[in-house]
């Protein structure tokens, strides 16, 4: 049996060696066994589930909650999506779901989905949630608190509102005078596992929801949220061309989602002599546009003969595809013309050549 690696277990990442090759090819299989053995000791005995198994039976859910958290664009609807996940993810964790604002040493409060163990009030372990507006899977320490997500009235403070959950982990919670051991950082589709005598090397342990509990579904199941996620944000322009897109299989497709400062390759026209010429433009500079036209100068080496300057153009105003409402509005639009088909259920409908209703195809024997 060949050894195991980091790349052998789906869906963990071992980010800066939070464990050294050697310990994962040669000594984390054997060192776990009396665990797992536990594990399903205790299971047998009190008639419930290993923690890998009450982990497994959250899968069906998981769908269901990219399903609909990638459909929702309200940020407070969204943010209850992700804390009702999170109430299921973390008790087959082996943690309690207890969401509180965490008082920390400068007198500020951090929220906190729960804070477990330790001594003398100070816990061994928080969780955290971080929020991803845009849903594209950005790393969740890149990612700011959300002022939704703080509990009570008092307002949030707005100095940890800028700062990002790097910054909070490193300076906030690991820099108090007794600080957690151990921080789990969850987002919609990723789990974080940072432990503070290894953080100073930025090593952590990195878990992929998708691959994990999408491994036991049915492929079409798994990957389906995430194109719908991507169809979601894929806007096209009046000349159907993508203006902007999350899919990752089109990086480098339509305009950035914020202007790269240095990028001056852009010209903005709009309706009479104003023009923005040589200009630094991003996706959410110009997605509100009703009229005009977006040019970008590249230089295309794809072709023999060498570089040639091209002009792309996208032209105002843009819009998304819905394939699903433009299937129910076609199916409509093909009943209200032709009738519904004959024949046994299920019969395929067809048209002649000259766009008459030909009722059910012909048998092909």
């Amino acid at each position: 049996m060949p050894a195991a690696t980091a790349a052998t277990f789906t869906g963990i990442h071992n980010d800066n060696e939070f464990y050294s090759h050697h310990y994962l090819s040669e000594i984390f299989s054997g060192d776990i066994r009396a665990t797992v053995d536990r594990w399903r000791d205790a299971a047998d005995a009190e008639g419930g589930r290993t923690p890998y198994a009450a982990l497994r039976a959250l899968a069906a859910n998981y769908v269901r909650f990219r399903r609909d958290f990638d459909r929702e664009r309200r940020s407070e609807r969204r943010l209850t999506l992700q804390r009702e996940w999170f109430r299921q993810l973390l008790p087959a964790l082996g943690y309690e779901w207890s969401p509180a604002n965490h008082p920390l040493d400068d007198g500020d409060e951090v929220p906190v989905l729960c804070a477990a163990g330790g001594k003398a009030g100070v816990p061994a372990l928080i969780a955290l949630g971080a929020y991803d507006a845009e849903a594209e899977g950005e790393d969740p320490l890149a990612l700011r608190p959300h002022r939704l997500q703080f509990h009570g009235e008092a307002p949030p403070p707005e100095a940890l509102l800028r700062e990002t959950w790097n910054d909070v982990v490193t300076r906030r919670l690991f820099g108090q005078d007794h600080p957690p051991r151990w921080l789990l950082v969850l987002s919609f589709s990723r789990v974080l596992l940072i432990e503070r005598g290894k953080w100073t090397h930025n090593r952590l342990l990195r878990f992929d929801l998708d691959e994990i509990l999408g491994r036991r579904e049915d492929a079409t199941r798994v990957q389906f949220p995430v194109m719908r996620q991507y169809e979601a944000d894929t806007w096209y322009d009046a000349a159907g061309r993508i203006a902007f897109t999350v899919s990752k299989g089109l990086s480098g497709v339509g305009l950035p989602r914020k202007a790269v400062k240095g990028d001056t390759a852009w010209t903005l026209g709009r309706p009479g002599p104003d023009v923005q010429a040589d200009a630094a433009l991003g996706w959410e500079d110009v997605r509100g546009l009703r009229e005009g036209v977006v040019t970008r100068r590249i230089m295309d080496d794809t072709l023999p003969g060498g570089p040639v300057e091209r002009v792309i153009e996208y032209h105002a105003p843009f819009d998304r595809c819905d394939r699903e409402e433009d299937y129910r509005a076609a199916w409509a639009a093909f009943r209200q013309r032709f009738g519904p088909s004959d024949g046994e259920p299920g019969a395929v409908a067809a048209l002649s050549a000259d766009g008459t209703w030909a009722g059910k195809a012909p048998s092909l024997e």
